[in-house]
């Protein structure tokens, strides 16, 4: 859920194999005939709450691989992927993120692509450069 709204994401063939072995080997154990819902309390059989899956994902990642990751932070990583690959591209992040508006989007992450602006002009530069370097030492040449 994004906004009060589902959300439908695609997985991909490897996290679709996680999902479908997670639901055979360990859904049984934890849910206990309580539900369908994916990931289930294992003392109600109520859906976890989106607090209760956080604080399990960012604990999981601390004590395995010793890393501050929170899904809010994976969600930010992802936005200025996004736009580091795309900048400008509000209009597509707003559908990944599950915005309701584009402003939204933008209010939060216009200035992401700032670091891409700014390898990309030096880029133009350095080009422009190699291209006066060559002309005056063609001209040189022809002197």
């Amino acid at each position: 859920m994004k906004n009060g709204r589902p959300y439908d994401a695609l997985l991909s063939e490897e996290a679709s194999a996680f999902l479908v072995d997670y639901l055979a080997r360990f859904h049984p154990l934890i849910a206990k005939g309580r539900g369908a819902t994916v990931f289930p309390s294992s003392r109600t059989g109520k859906p976890k709450s989106t607090v209760s899956l956080s604080k399990q994902y960012s604990s999981f990642l601390a004590r395995e691989l010793g890393l501050q990751v929170n899904p809010h932070l994976l969600r930010h990583y992802a936005g200025m992927a996004w736009l580091d690959a795309m900048p400008g591209e509000y209009q597509g992040l707003a559908k990944l993120l599950g915005h309701s508006s584009t402003r939204t989007t933008e209010a939060f992450y216009t200035g992401a692509e700032a670091k891409t602006a700014q390898t990309r002009w030096q880029g133009l530069l350095e080009g422009m450069i190699e291209e006066d370097k060559a002309a005056m030492t063609k001209t040189r040449r022809a002197a």
